[in-house]
């Protein structure tokens, strides 16, 4: 069977998206921060599904370890580090997985997740709190007429929050270290002021830390107000320290406060440098959607 031009420009795409998505739900079921998905990551995976594909003796010779490249010599871990390496980062601590599925004449996102959460070890890696953006690929078989998923998983390093209204990032005002200090938006320059890690506290909660002071997104005052402003604070564990973090649209995030109930917000859909970032009535406005990611929207 002769794929069709429909699944390479849009079949693939898609199936990963609603992979990701069953990933999501069953992650938020579990009390987990979602996962997002990563080119680098990405492109680890298509290089192991376009092997599979043209040596389907990696997946087919009995006994074999198909997540062995067809030299016989190079694993998951090596591939996304790779990978991960030419977009300039690096996991942390090689924090790496992979999953792979294969069968069926047509793309088919449904059985190969079911088929993933029959089996422990896949689960495992599913449901592991730790990592933080996935890669997704689909190859043909021609020779077998079946497709070939992988899914590869890594704990990325702090990265940046970019509005999907401007294009500009959360940046802690003046790279200040202080407690107090506002938190705004900034064209982005790649300063630690500028990249956060979203660590699990709990519940399905993260705190929202600052890799230049180590200290977390706060919501002034505790308040429950529209409009107040978020600075950055010593971690204490309030609530108004901790974010729900959910998966949103295609690849974006919801952040939404524990105590309030409302979302990060850039004020007033700003797409200037400098405008305030504050908690705000969800109203699926592109000033109150975000990317995680080392990569502009």
């Amino acid at each position: 069977m002769t794929v069709g031009m429909g699944d390479l420009l849009f079949g693939i795409a898609l199936t990963g998206v609603a992979i990701r998505e069953k990933i999501n739900r069953h992650r938020t079921a579990l009390g987990r921060a979602p996962v997002f998905i990563d080119r680098e990551l990405a492109a680890a995976a298509e290089t192991h599904t376009k092997d599979m594909a043209a040596n389907p003796r990696i997946y087919k010779t009995p006994g074999r370890d198909p997540h062995i490249s067809s030299d016989d010599r190079t694993r998951p871990a090596q591939r996304i580090i790779a990978k991960a390496g030419a977009g300039g980062w690096r996991p942390e601590q090689d924090r790496t997985g992979e999953i792979l599925a294969w069968g069926g004449a047509l793309l088919n996102g449904d059985a190969p997740f079911t088929w993933w959460m029959g089996s422990p070890p896949h689960r495992q890696i599913i449901e592991d709190g730790s990592y933080t953006h996935i890669g997704f690929s689909a190859s043909h078989t021609d020779s077998a007429n079946e497709w070939v998923y992988a899914v590869t998983f890594a704990r990325a390093p702090a990265r940046p929050l970019f509005s999907v209204n401007s294009g500009r990032v959360i940046d802690v005002k003046n790279g200040s270290t202080a407690n107090g200090t506002p938190i705004i938006q900034w064209d982005y320059h790649g300063g630690p002021m500028q990249r956060f890690r979203l660590e699990p506290v709990g519940g399905g909660y993260v705190r929202i830390v600052a890799q230049h002071s180590g200290k977390v997104l706060d919501v002034s005052g505790i308040s429950t107000a529209n409009g107040a402003p978020i600075v950055q604070w010593d971690w204490w564990g309030g609530d108004n320290q901790r974010f729900w973090a959910e998966s949103y649209g295609f690849n974006e995030l919801k952040l939404t406060a524990k105590h309030s109930g409302k979302v990060l917000d850039v004020t007033g859909f700003a797409e200037g440098n400098g405008a305030v970032i504050q908690q705000w009535d969800w109203l699926q406005g592109a000033n109150q959607r975000w990317t995680y990611g080392v990569h502009r929207p």
